[in-house]
């Protein structure tokens, strides 16, 4: 399958499909109950969605001002453990802080006019909101103590002689805060589709 084919099998997609493939990722997802499969995506896609319609402004700027968030525009492009970043959320006592990575965001902004035609593409500008509202998300959870992977059944992780270790599936709250981020902004996708075609164009 060439790349030209990939990218539409990608954008035939439904936000379902593409979060229940993120969610695959995670190394615990072996561990969900298969019939509980579906219940785990669609439940955080509608948390990620409902906290979005439930937000006082859907200006990502003003909701970060609102709640005291500074956005530093960083113009390095943004490394942990050699994972390229495009932003990240700092929340500390003293300041919240919402780093955007200039030359990542470039980066998938170019990469993905190779898959739309002109009047498709998102903007840098819309990019750097997606990246935002995603990382807002993160911020409500914390701030409201609402941490996604913790609103959803733990799955066992060890038993032994009647003893079992359990965890939460930590990727179930990227599944939300993507959804966060389409309902905020009324992006036309689901925003787990553009890391898919960026990968396709690597």
């Amino acid at each position: 399958m060439d790349k030209g084919e990939k990218a539409r099998k990608f954008l035939e997609m439904s936000d379902y499909d593409l979060a229940h493939e993120l969610l695959t990722r995670d190394l615990l997802y072996y561990k969900i109950p298969p019939e509980q499969v579906e219940h785990y995506v669609n439940t955080a896609l509608t948390i990620g969605s409902d906290m979005a319609r439930a937000c006082p402004s859907k200006d990502i700027y003003k909701l970060c001002a609102d709640n005291g968030i500074a956005i530093e525009e960083m113009s390095t492009k943004g490394k942990y453990f050699g994972v390229r970043m495009r932003a990240e959320i700092h929340i500390r006592d003293e300041e919240t802080k919402i780093r955007l990575y200039k030359q990542s965001i470039e980066d998938i902004a170019r990469s993905l006019r190779e898959f739309f035609p002109e009047g498709q593409r998102l903007s840098y500008d819309a990019i750097n909101k997606m990246h935002l509202a995603h990382e807002f998300f993160h911020y409500i959870e914390e701030r409201d103590n609402v941490k996604v992977n913790e609103m959803l059944p733990q799955v066992v992780t060890f038993s032994f002689l009647g003893y079992h270790r359990r965890a939460t599936i930590l990727t179930l709250s990227e599944v939300a805060a993507h959804s966060f981020s389409k309902e905020l902004l009324k992006l036309p996708h689901y925003p787990y589709l553009y890391d898919k075609l960026y990968a396709l164009s690597l």
